[in-house]
Formats: structure tokens, C-alpha cells, sequence
């Protein structure tokens, strides 16, 4: 790997050297003296960018900021059939200058993202801009002040002009992580700007991460690539590189042949893989539930030995048992997470710490928690001036924990403000195993009955309901070679999500799929243009329409046998659900 001052000196020789040449060019003459304070600013920026960038930490790496190529391993992306198994800088812009990247919590999007950051510095062709979308919460800047403020805090004070004058010719690349960090009521405003830069300035690449969302496949000009799992070569990798006593590691590199196989949803992602890693040799099984499998984790962080030096438990300030400080936590993440807070100054979690310690009623020293949170459990780690959590998804299981462990009232009053929108995240399937029977109760079976009436259903399913279902659920159809897919309509999220949370936790697509590729190879036959994909508007179908006509009869979760199996699950939920005095006193009036 080059020196930072070697890659410092190139960035300065090209790309410092291509902007004053423009800005004298386009804007002012430069003078030596001006020429010299921007070559110095120049250099401050990528020092401190790449600098900031390249260092980060995690609950393995919880007394230090590694270098992030000491555990870097490639995450490969995919784009219907394009395949790129090792990221980089060149290899992506052959693809598309405007990328969304998606995956889900713990895939790796981030550290993929700072990786393509890190190689554009390298490349020197561009001047890149890395902008955390979280710190829109925060203030009130829009994105583009959100840019030059990002440019200035790391040294790079320049004038507005000088800024739009770089993006017009190309001279910038933007890469914006954690779309799906944003507040939920500031996301359109930022898919509006995102449209705006991309089509002002055409020639400035731009990197988006989130978490998966059709808003992406209706964003005209962005390809869309999701992250692969990570191959059993690569989970090797990763474990061989983290910082774990090498008998314990060497043990469970041995197994991950037979754990991929038993449990490849946990292997296959980078977070998940080093918590199976934290925890192994604690339990005995492995858990199938990502609920249980958070809830080890969490048992292991706080009774933890240091997973360095064998036998080294590391104290606790506050005494509060295991019990008690998951109750404290539960109701801090339920806060942070309902106020969009992923990372903030001390002072401002001490506040939330303070009301979930008045909540609860347990006596604790509110700073002593937080330096629990942080040197003994691991579950908050220290970047920078500020604290944040060492993964969001942790803090979305234990804000599903929150509203199992809640009263009626207090669950009634949350469901309303996380559904439908939170459950993009983690926050319902989790919830969903911890307590079924209240999110069938209190979600599934009321919006199934509103979705069948939205629709006009009452008994068998036909035509006149799906065209309704596709027009209800969705804005259009897109129709390419590769796939076909529906971007989502905001307006009636609720109906969307609902299938969605289904489809996650119920499973009730009751027979086997059809051939997926010869389904789209039929479509794209019928329906698509050699040139480019083709968008169908839902508003435009009608039952006559041959679209609507091939999807019902074809279309997988686009069909009529899809509805069918919704109506049927609803059918028995509601069975299940009748009665339920009846089913206790059977339980308990038939005890052995």
C-alpha cells in the first residue's frame, strides 16, 4: 500500500493542479500567493478525508481505530446480470456513473462504500466527497449545503461558485452513505436533490448506499446494484483477519464449511459472521432466529471476556444485572431510534440515558451507564467528537424488545408511529419473533381486512382485484431483459409493506414458483424494447391490458395465485386468532 504522503503529492500533482488550471480558466485569475493557499487546502482535505475515511471501529477493534484495509474484505455487487466479485473505482464507472448500492443491516455497504472512496483518491481522477446522509437529521441544511459544509470541515474553505464550477465539469465524485438513516419525512426532499445533482451535474459520478428500496428503481439514470454474500473464501478471510485469540479462531475457521451450509443467511454477512464469531464456543447451537441470535450476542457483550487475552473479563461501573441494563437499553434505543438518532455528542445520549433511567425507576449513574455502553458491552463506540452505535441493527432489536416487553397502551401508541414506514428496517420481522401472535393481532390481520376492502375483495379472487392490487400497491411496472419489477407507491405504503412484512415472516405463497427467468424472458418477449427498459404506468392498466392479463396468470408475486394464498393465510389467522379465552381454558383444562 502507497504512503499517505506519496498519495497525498499525486492527488495534489493532477487533480489540485486540473482545478486552479479551471478555476483561473472559468472564474479568476489566480495569483501565486491564491495558487498556494489552494494547493494547501487542497492537501488538508484528502489528509484528513483520507485520514478520517480509512479508520474506524467496531466492538472487535473497541480500543482502537484499525486501518480499514487490516480487515477489508470485498464485498461483490450484482446489477441483474452484471457481476463485479472485487469493487473498485474503474471496474464501476465501466458500469454506470451513478450507482445505488443496496444490501441489507451488517452486509457491508459502508466499508464498501469507503473502500471506492479510499481507491478515487488513489486513482486521482476525481475529487471525492464522502457525506454521512445521517447528518441531514441534524440540521437543516439540504444536501448541497450539507457537501460544502463536509468540504470545509476537513479544509477544503472554498466559495460556492468555486464548487459548482468543480461539479459542472466532472471534477467531484459524491458518495452519500445510509439513505435509509434519514428521517422518513426528509427522504423525498433527498431523492429530489440526488435528481437534481445528477442531472445538473451529469459528469460527476455519485455512490448512494441503503438498505433495499423500490424508490431506487424508479430514480432515472442510477443503476441499481445489490451486495452478494460473502463466499466461504471470503468468510474465511474475514475471520482470519480479525483480532481473536488464534485457537478460537483457528476452531471456527475449521467449521465454517458445515456452518455455511446449516446457517448461510449468518455466514453469508459480514456482521452477522463476526457475531457468530464473538459468541462462538458460549452456545451450544447455533440459533435459526435472528432474535435469538442478537440476544446471545448481547449475553456474550455483557459477560464478556476479552476476546484478545483468554480470562480477561473486563468490569462494569454500574451493577444493574443483565435484566435490568437490557431494560435500560431497550427503552434508550426505543428513543434514539423513534428521533432518528444513529450517532450524536455525549451530552445529548446522556439525556436519553437519563429519561430511560425515569422511565424504568432503577438508580444508576447515568455517565457510568454510558461508559458501560461503550468499554464493557460494546454496543456504542466512540468516532470522534461523537457516539454512536456499533450497528444500527442492534439498536433495532432491542427497540423491538422495547415494544414486546411494553404494556398494551404504550405498543397501541408505538405501532402508530413506526408502522408502516420502520418496517424497511429489521424492527417488525424481529418483533414478529419475539411475539407472532401480537403483530398477527395488532398489524397483519386489521390491514389485511383494510387491503381486501381497498380492493374491493369479499371472496374469490379475479381480474377486476388484481389490475386494483397492482394499481393500489404500485406506480409502474418495469419491464427489462434482465428482470421485471414495480416501484412502490408512497401514497399507499401501507399495503405494500404489509405483503411485505408477510412475505418476510408468514411465508404464504403456498405452491412452487415458476421458472423466474423464463417468466421474464416471456414478459421482456411481450413487453420490452431491445433498447432500454420500458416503464408501464399501473393507473394505465385496465383488465383488457395483455401486461395485466400475462402477470396475473404468470407473474409469480405479481398474480392472481399470489392473492389467493393472501386470502387463504388470512383465513387461517383469523381461525388461529378466534377465541382465545377458549384456547386457555383448553390449555389449562386439559393439563396431564
Amino acid at each position: 500500500m502507497e504512503s499517505l504522503e506519496k498519495i497525498i503529492a499525486d492527488q495534489i500533482n493532477s487533480n489540485a493542479e486540473r482545478l486552479l488550471q479551471f478555476f483561473s480558466k472559468n472564474l479568476v485569475k489566480l495569483d501565486e500567493k491564491l495558487r498556494i493557499k489552494f494547493r494547501l487546502a487542497y492537501r488538508e482535505y484528502i489528509k484528513n478525508s483520507y485520514s478520517k475515511v480509512s479508520k474506524s471501529k467496531s466492538f472487535f477493534f473497541k480500543n482502537q481505530s484499525p486501518d480499514l484495509y487490516s480487515y477489508y474484505v470485498p464485498s461483490g455487487i450484482a446489477c441483474n446480470k452484471t457481476r463485479i466479485e472485487t469493487p473498485d473505482i474503474e471496474t464501476c464507472l465501466a458500469h454506470s456513473s451513478h450507482i445505488a448500492i443496496t444490501g441489507h443491516g451488517g452486509s457491508g455497504k459502508s466499508v464498501l462504500l469507503k473502500h471506492l472512496f479510499l481507491d478515487t483518491i488513489r486513482k486521482e481522477k476525481y475529487t471525492p466527497v464522502l457525506v454521512e446522509l445521517r447528518d441531514l437529521n441534524q440540521n437543516t441544511q439540504n444536501l448541497s449545503q450539507l457537501i460544502e459544509s463536509n468540504l470545509n470541515s476537513l479544509g477544503l474553505e472554498t466559495s460556492g461558485d468555486m464548487i459548482n464550477l468543480a461539479k459542472t465539469e466532472g471534477h467531484l465524485a459524491f458518495f452519500f452513505d445510509g439513505y435509509d438513516e434519514v428521517l422518513k419525512n426528509q427522504r423525498q426532499k433527498l431523492i429530489n436533490e440526488l435528481k437534481t445533482l445528477a442531472t445538473k451535474f451529469s459528469k460527476c459520478p455519485i455512490f448512494i448506499t441503503s438498505r433495499p428500496d423500490d424508490v431506487f428503481h424508479g430514480l432515472s439514470g442510477f443503476d441499481v446494484f445489490k451486495i452478494t454474500p460473502l463466499s466461504i473464501e471470503s468468510a474465511t478471510s474475514l475471520v482470519e483477519k480479525l483480532p481473536v485469540d488464534h485457537s478460537l479462531k483457528n476452531r471456527f475457521i475449521s467449521e465454517i464449511p458445515s456452518l455455511y451450509r446449516s446457517h448461510n443467511s449468518f455466514l453469508s454477512n459480514p456482521l452477522l459472521l463476526t457475531i457468530m464469531l464473538l459468541t462462538y464456543g458460549e452456545n451450544a447451537e447455533i440459533p435459526a432466529k435472528l432474535s435469538v441470535f442478537y440476544n446471545q450476542a448481547f449475553e456474550v457483550l455483557f459477560h464478556r471476556h476479552d476476546a484478545q487475552k483468554e480470562g480477561f473479563r473486563r468490569e462494569r461501573l454500574t451493577n444493574l444485572d443483565i435484566q435490568d441494563f437490557s431494560k435500560v437499553f431497550s427503552a434508550f434505543c426505543v428513543q434514539t431510534y423513534h428521533n432518528g438518532i444513529f450517532k450524536a455528542p455525549e451530552t445529548e445520549l446522556l439525556r436519553y440515558i437519563r429519561k430511560s433511567r425515569e422511565n424504568t425507576g432503577l438508580a444508576f449513574d447515568d455517565s457510568s451507564f454510558l461508559r458501560d455502553l461503550i468499554i464493557s458491552v460494546c454496543l456504542l463506540i466512540e468516532d470522534g467528537l461523537e457516539i454512536s452505535f456499533t450497528h444500527r441493527s442492534f439498536q433495532e432489536f432491542f427497540t423491538a424488545l422495547h415494544i414486546k416487553n411494553s404494556n398494551p397502551e404504550t405498543q397501541k401508541f408505538l405501532f402508530e408511529n413506526f408502522w408502516p414506514d420502520s418496517n424497511e428496517d429489521e424492527i417488525f420481522k424481529l418483533l414478529f419473533e419475539l411475539d407472532n401472535e401480537l403483530v398477527e393481532r395488532e398489524i397483519i390481520l386489521p390491514g389485511l381486512t383494510r387491503f381486501f376492502d381497498a380492493i374491493g375483495l369479499k371472496r374469490k379472487v379475479g381480474i377486476t382485484h388484481f389490475v386494483k392490487y397492482l394499481k393500489l400497491c404500485y406506480t409502474e411496472i418495469v419491464v427489462t431483459r434482465d428482470d421485471t419489477r414495480a416501484a412502490s407507491s408512497e401514497k399507499n405504503k401501507e399495503y405494500k409493506e404489509l405483503l411485505s412484512l408477510i412475505n418476510k415472516t408468514l411465508n404464504p405463497y403456498g405452491f412452487p414458483l415458476p421458472d423466474i427467468d423464463e417468466i421474464n424472458l416471456m414478459l421482456f418477449e411481450n413487453h420490452g424494447s431491445e433498447d432500454n427498459s420500458v416503464r408501464y404506468l399501473t393507473k394505465n392498466l385496465s383488465i383488457r391490458s395483455q401486461l395485466a392479463l400475462d402477470l396475473a396468470e404468470h407473474g409469480g408475486f405479481f398474480s392472481i395465485g399470489y392473492l389467493e394464498s393472501i386470502v387463504n393465510l388470512h383465513k387461517n389467522l383469523l381461525e388461529r386468532h378466534k377465541n382465545p379465552r377458549k384456547r386457555i381454558d383448553f390449555l389449562l383444562n386439559h393439563v396431564s
